[in-house]
């Protein structure tokens, strides 16, 4: 049994899960008011206990391309009657119609009341022309005050230019970025580094060999009320100011990307140097707006575009593939299919790109936070396990730490 993620001799990036399902796996039935619903997880459910005894062989047709990457799936504990099943179980939870409804722009946010937005950050133009228009504007804002940071045209209070970028975050405006400048620009110039935790040491250790004069500091808080970020980012204010003896020198040295305007002045901070952030774009979703300010730094504005459009063409897909070819539906399903009907409570991420090794720490936020949930959005109760823990590392030390246990024990997961 294995899991990876790799190139193969043609360049591709594969991706590839597998699954072992458990000798005693238990499934529950869907407790809901739609008979079309409860009949697909009955079919599901049945499947399970006709098909789990012996895992099918691996088959080759189960993969999915999208651009540069390819999806294997052929590991998982499927088949062409368990696929069908589970298009048949989106179809009856309405999927199409949800996916369309969220690219709209209606209000699927349902307990805030507010859409979810985040593809207009990346160029999807269904959410209309105001909404595109903001995200234009403020980008090419971000993206200017990027190229001048890189080229030394902005420069810190005594006219030197910036050396180092310290991203002030936590959760969503957090993980993403620094996910993304260590993948993408470990060597960048500025030097960024990522500060989230509160504890002084790691704040202290960001900050350990900087020259206050050659420093910009990024705050991110769509609020600007987080506890963690306002600490922080207090802190950091005193280090400069301790060192310059000015306050008046603040502005050159510090910007904000958040909602707040009024926090922001009483930070100290003039409104040219706020960033805007929006009430529908979540912060986990949020790397591709001005949250991203420090990926603009490290990868030009050539390579923030180029990840923009990588992000375009995921949506696309998700928007207009086939459910048996749709790479993010199809991955929903097989963990709805994992968890609730093999026994999987865990799911492990194992990453064999060392560039790549904050992807488990970045899903753990993306998918826990997101589908943790255990009520609908109509507020009833869940009946059925919505995500099994994400955990995982960087390989191959896994190899040496926990793959025992993958390979001999005696507890269920995917990976």
């Amino acid at each position: 049994m294995s899991a990876s993620a790799c190139r193969d001799d043609r360049g591709v990036l594969v991706y590839r899960e597998t699954a072992l399902p458990s000798r005693d796996a238990r499934f529950r039935l869907v407790t809901q008011s739609r008979p079309g619903r409860d009949s697909a997880w009955r079919n599901l459910a049945a499947l399970a206990q006709r098909d789990m005894a012996k895992p099918p062989a691996a088959h080759a047709a189960y993969g999915v391309r999208v651009g540069p990457v390819l999806a294997d799936f052929s590991r998982q504990h499927i088949n062409d009657d368990i696929l069908g099943a589970l298009e048949s179980f989106a179809n009856a939870c309405q999927l199409e119609d949800a996916i369309r409804a969220m690219f709209a722009g209606e209000r699927v946010n349902v307990t805030e009341d507010r859409p979810a937005l985040h593809t207009a950050l990346r160029g999807s133009d269904l959410a209309g022309p105001e909404v595109a228009s903001l995200v234009d504007a403020e980008k090419l804002r971000f993206l200017r005050f990027a190229k001048d940071v890189r080229s030394g045209a902005w420069r810190g209070h005594t006219g030197r230019g910036i050396r180092t970028v310290v991203h002030i975050g936590i959760g969503g405006s957090y993980l993403g970025p620094a996910l993304v400048c260590q993948a993408l620009a470990a060597d960048s110039d500025p030097a960024i580094r990522f500060v989230a935790n509160v504890d002084g040491n790691a704040l202290r250790s960001a900050l350990k060999g900087l020259d206050p004069a050659t420093t910009l500091f990024i705050v991110v808080s769509k609020s600007f009320t987080t506890l963690e970020t306002r600490l922080n980012a207090a802190t950091a204010r005193s280090w400069f100011i301790e060192r310059t003896g000015g306050r008046d020198s603040i502005a050159r040295h510090f910007v904000a990307v958040t909602a707040n305007a009024e926090a922001i002045a009483a930070f100290g901070l003039p409104e040219a140097n706020r960033f805007a952030m929006w009430d529908w774009v979540g912060g986990r979703y949020s790397l591709w707006s001005a949250v991203g300010l420090p990926i603009a730094i490290a990868l030009g504005e050539t390579g923030f575009n180029a990840m923009l459009e990588g992000a375009r063409l995921a949506d696309r897909h998700f928007r207009s593939a086939p459910l048996k070819q749709n790479l993010p539906a199809l991955m929903a399903l097989l963990q709805i299919w994992n968890a609730n009907f093999l026994g999987c409570g865990t799911h492990a991420v194992l990453v064999y790109d060392h560039g790549l090794r904050l992807l488990p720490e970045y899903l753990q936020q993306l998918e826990m936070e997101s589908n943790g949930k255990s009520s609908r959005p109509d507020g009833s109760t869940v009946g059925a396990h919505t995500v099994p823990v994400i955990w995982g590392g960087e390989e191959t030390n896994g190899q040496h730490s926990f793959h025992q246990w993958l390979h001999q024990g005696t507890r269920a997961f995917s990976a």
